[in-house]
């Protein structure tokens, strides 16, 4: 199974910054977030890993295990040189560095689009992922594939993004809140679909529910989702009217094709990722 993980990556420090990928004193906070996600989807996705072996009395080994992907390749979206990337990560971590030309950076999501389309007989899973985000279920494809198989090519399994904060008043917290409605029914009206899904898997019901909050800065579709997305009028569409340019690129899109559930209630651990901050967790809530 071969896999194109995509991944928009920006730094450029700024005065009174707003946002960490502009932030100055938080360099190399973000790059020590940066080089754990590419570590992550190396190391879990195309190891091999290592198996400790014992022989008695005292003969300690390690031997190979197979990757559960035959092959990754990662491409890191970059403009100009407001970036992190370095040539130690890209070696370490078989990194492909993407220069995109483009007037605003706030875009640089939507340059994923084009490399999944010049690519797309060449991969079975196309993946976008946020460059703060960190993915740590070895079984991702296989449980995006039983949701596909199970419910059809239409919809579409998100991760419930966590966050882990010692700090906070849960260790670990669900920030995708349900959007307001009246903003996000009119994004969901774009694709008819039931409100809610149940599957068996394990032994056990998992519940599915359509996102109220679709944006997850991540999606992973399917060789046949992604050609049927391409022949979307609104493909490659460079529409920002959901939140903002970065949160578009990772979910207009895939909004205006596929009714985007995640995984509900008890069950939200069954399909997650982990973003590599406290900004949603740190926030002070009433009860």
């Amino acid at each position: 199974m071969r896999a194109l993980l995509c991944i928009p990556h920006y730094f450029k420090p700024e005065e009174g910054a707003r946002h960490s990928s502009v932030d100055p004193k938080r360099v190399n906070q973000r790059r020590d977030v940066f080089r754990l996600v590419l570590e992550s989807w190396r190391g879990i996705f195309s190891g091999p890993s290592g198996l400790l072996t014992y022989t008695p009395p005292n003969d300690v080994g390690v031997r190979p295990l197979p990757s559960r992907v035959t092959h990754l390749d990662i491409c890191v979206m970059v403009h100009e040189n407001h970036h992190l990337l370095d040539r130690q990560m890209m070696e370490r971590y078989a990194v492909r560095k993407v220069s995109v030309q483009i007037s605003n950076p706030r875009f640089l999501g939507f340059a994923a689009y084009s490399l999944m389309e010049r690519a797309a007989d060449a991969y079975d899973w196309f993946v976008f992922s946020e460059d703060d985000l960190c993915m740590h279920d070895a079984f991702l494809f296989e449980k995006l594939g039983w949701f596909q198989r199970l419910f059809g090519e239409e919809v579409l399994l998100a991760p419930n993004r966590y966050e882990w904060n010692a700090r906070a008043r849960y260790l670990k917290t669900y920030v995708d809140f349900d959007l307001r409605a009246g903003f996000i029914d009119p994004f969901l009206q774009l694709v008819a679909a039931e409100s809610a899904l149940q599957g068996e898997v394990f032994g056990r019901s998992i519940s599915f529910e359509r996102a109220r909050n679709p944006h997850s800065g991540f999606f992973a579709v399917s060789r046949a989702q992604l050609d049927g997305w391409r022949k979307n009028a609104a493909w490659k569409s460079l529409d920002a009217s959901f939140i903002g340019p970065l949160e578009s690129a990772a979910t207009l899109g895939i909004l205006k094709q596929f009714a985007i559930y995640k995984a509900a209630g008890p069950d939200a651990a069954f399909l997650e990722i982990e973003h590599l901050d406290d900004r949603f967790s740190a926030m002070t809530v009433r009860r």
